[in-house]
């Protein structure tokens, strides 16, 4: 099976490294050689011409778009949204107009579009009548306040031809609410590399001081926020012995306005930002716990990392996080945007260290039975079978 993958435009957040993973999985277990459409020459042209990976660099743009981390931010998109438009017709055409010359699509099966943002593999598929999967991996308002430069784009997803696959089941109940065809939704539940994280390292957690760990943009919606207004809840005697690290980018006014925020209530010193990190597998065994406050986590790839590293994760109840954590038993949750929930549940894990031990136990196995690129590999090959069984390829 010949399948042409289009890739987002941002190659260092979970989308690029799932797809990547996926597509490893795929090349190496069955019979599925992949093409790489990337946005530009960056990691994952790295990464595909290192595999020896047919690959071309595209400077398509997406049809759906972040609305912006900050008012200011959101202002100016709004007032940029012909611009964008015109952009996106202008280098779509250049694109399409290059990769008809490079690949030969009569001999392709199927192409799979790695995220909602990008309707680029739609306009292959249009053009070349060959089946799609569109791989929803966000709620796309509620996480990132999307805005689609396109009217009536859910009409036009449904349009195309072929399947949709989610990453949870919370995201495929909030697009079949948006309008998107629920018997061509297919629910595969993201996977990560088990041999690339230590899950050998068994915490006591013993020691009075408990490290945690943020990572993830910096952006309103991710709940960074929370954490700070918890902390300066906690009572002292408990906020002295926790601190927590933030890694991730962001806009730099944002980042400000959160170190700002703690210096002024005085909490600087329980906080410390760390900057982006490729490398965080090898930094998570230097903590005790995880922060994932989302306001709609689609999936939570960083969850399942954390989880299958021996972390202590106390999420937010919304999203997919309750279906990856049950509360409790592998993980802890609290009502999501609540403090004053946030602030108990890490009161609770401060005062219950002799029951974390088995909890980071059933959360590994929890990963390793339910969340492998493995299995992941395995439902989206599913999905592939049923799409060509379904259009005849």
């Amino acid at each position: 099976m010949k399948v042409v993958y289009i890739s987002n435009k941002g190659e260092t957040g979970g989308a690029a490294r799932s797809q990547m993973a996926l597509i490893e999985e795929l090349r190496k277990k069955y019979d599925v050689t992949p093409i790489v459409l990337t946005y530009s020459k960056g990691i994952l042209s790295k990464l595909c011409d290192e595999q020896g990976i047919e690959n071309y660099a595209l400077s398509y743009e997406p049809f759906m778009i972040g609305g912006g981390s900050t008012k200011l931010r959101k202002a100016v998109k709004t007032i940029l949204m012909p611009a964008y438009k015109f952009r996106k017709s202008v280098h779509d055409k250049k694109a399409l107009k290059v990769i008809s010359k490079q690949i030969d699509f009569s001999e392709i099966d199927l192409i799979h579009t790695n995220t909602n943002r990008d309707d680029f593999g739609a306009i292959l598929s249009e053009k070349y009548d060959i089946p799609h999967v569109w791989h929803i991996r966000e709620f796309g308002d509620l996480d990132y306040d999307c805005i689609f430069l396109k009217l009536d784009a859910v009409k036009y997803m449904n349009s195309i031809k072929g399947v949709f696959i989610t990453i949870s089941d919370a995201v495929s109940r909030a697009w079949i609410e948006k309008g998107i065809d629920k018997a061509r939704i297919y629910r595969v539940y993201n996977g990560i590399d088990t041999l690339k994280y230590d899950s050998e390292t068994k915490r006591s957690f013993a020691e009075k001081d408990l490290k945690f760990i943020f990572t993830g943009t910096l952006y309103e919606n991710k709940g960074q926020i929370q954490v700070m207004k918890a902390l300066l809840m906690l009572p002292k005697e408990v906020r002295s012995h926790i601190t927590v690290d933030f890694y991730g980018g962001g806009a730099k006014e944002y980042i400000d306005y959160l170190l700002k925020w703690c210096d002024e209530h005085g909490i600087a010193d329980r906080i410390k930002y760390c900057g982006f990190s490729k490398n965080l597998n090898n930094i998570l065994p230097q903590y005790d716990g995880a922060f994932v406050c989302s306001k709609a986590e689609g999936f939570g790839r960083v969850t399942v990392e954390h989880m299958l590293s021996g972390l202590i994760v106390i999420a937010s109840d919304s999203g997919a996080n309750p279906e990856l954590i049950v509360d409790g038993v592998s993980g802890f949750l609290y009502k999501s945007q609540d403090v004053k929930s946030l602030c108990d549940c890490i009161i609770k894990v401060y005062n219950n260290r002799e029951c974390l031990p088995q909890i980071t136990e059933t959360a590994r196995k929890t990963v390793i039975d339910k969340f492998t690129k493995e299995l992941n590999a395995e439902g989206v090959y599913s999905v592939y079978k049923k799409v060509a069984q379904q259009y005849g390829e």
